[in-house]
Parts: structure tokens; C-alpha cells; sequence
């Protein structure tokens, strides 16, 4: 899971801000921490229940995940700038919400919820919810790069949105 933003050293949030980066925290919701109940999972495979895990601390960690914003509109000018950045700002800025590797990975994770929910057919209300709402992720993140400031801005509180779906999804009875 990736470090909260509000456990991160004020430091590199200055230092990227000094650099005008625009840092937007994340959201820690409390309520998500703590086990989560599989109960109605028993039939799954371990591989299987290993991944609702994986997507569930991917959710935490996406919700909890800046988003930050630079004023390059060039990825390579972006790319050379980052490779100037301490390791610990790098670190930091990999974070950032706006990442198309953020994006993927929680997608990637969901996505894989729901071939194992395909394959192991598990029978109950909440494995048909989790489908429901892991089809709700936006087309519009397969053409990411294409997008405009304000269109991944609406993606990113669809994506929130089916996180705190699926989180509480899994916490319920």
C-alpha cells in the first residue's frame, strides 16, 4: 500500500510545490480499515481470495493516493524533469493519482476480481455486487493520454467512487 500523504514528510510536498507542483491530497477512510469480511468467499480458491485482497488494499491505497499537477504539457519534458528529482520526491510523485500507472494498477486488480468471480462462479449477493460495480470503470481510461485535465478529473471520482463501492462491498456482512 502506498504511504498516506498525510504520513509523508511536509518536506517533499513543500519541495514539490516549490517546484509548482499542485499537491491535492488523498482521503483516508478509517471505516475501511481493519479486516474484511470473506465470509461468503469460502468456496473460492486461495489464488482467488489472495486477489480480492490485493484490490482491496489497492482501493485504500488509490482513495489515499495525491493527485498532483505540473505544467508540462510535453511527457518527455516531464520524464527529464523527474529524472532530476531526489529519490525521495521521485518516490512521492510516483504516487500521484494522475499517473497512468496508478490508474492501471487499480484496474489491473479489479479487472482481475472479475475474471476469478467468472471462473469461480461463487454463489451470493456479494460476489454479483462486486461484478456490478467493477463494470462500472470508465471506457475512457484505455484512451488516458488522450484525455483532457477536467475528463480524468471526472474518471478519477468515477474510479473513487467504485472504491469506496467495492470497500464497503467487502466490509458488510
Amino acid at each position: 500500500m502506498s504511504e498516506s500523504y498525510e504520513n509523508h514528510p511536509k518536506s517533499s510536498v513543500e519541495k514539490l510545490r516549490e517546484l509548482g507542483v499542485t499537491v491535492e491530497p488523498g482521503h483516508t477512510y478509517e471505516e475501511f480499515n481493519g479486516p474484511i469480511n470473506l465470509n461468503q468467499f469460502t468456496d473460492l480458491r486461495p489464488s482467488a481470495i489472495k486477489s480480492l485482497e490485493r484490490a482491496y488494499f489497492e482501493c485504500m491505497s488509490f482513495l489515499e493516493a495525491p493527485k498532483m499537477r505540473d505544467s508540462f504539457t510535453d511527457h518527455e519534458e516531464r520524464r527529464k524533469w523527474r529524472s532530476s528529482l531526489e529519490p525521495e520526491l521521485d518516490r512521492f510523485y510516483n504516487q500521484n493519482k494522475l499517473r497512468l500507472n496508478v490508474v492501471s494498477s487499480l484496474v489491473g486488480k479489479l479487472n482481475l476480481v472479475t475474471e476469478w468471480l467468472r471462473i469461480e462462479k461463487p454463489s451470493g449477493k456479494k460476489a454479483e455486487n462486486l461484478n456490478q460495480i467493477i463494470a462500472l470503470i470508465p471506457q475512457e481510461i484505455y484512451e488516458w493520454s488522450d484525455l483532457s485535465v477536467d475528463q480524468k478529473d471526472e474518471v478519477l471520482e468515477q474510479l473513487d467512487s467504485i472504491c469506496i463501492q467495492f470497500l464497503t462491498t467487502l466490509k458488510s456482512d
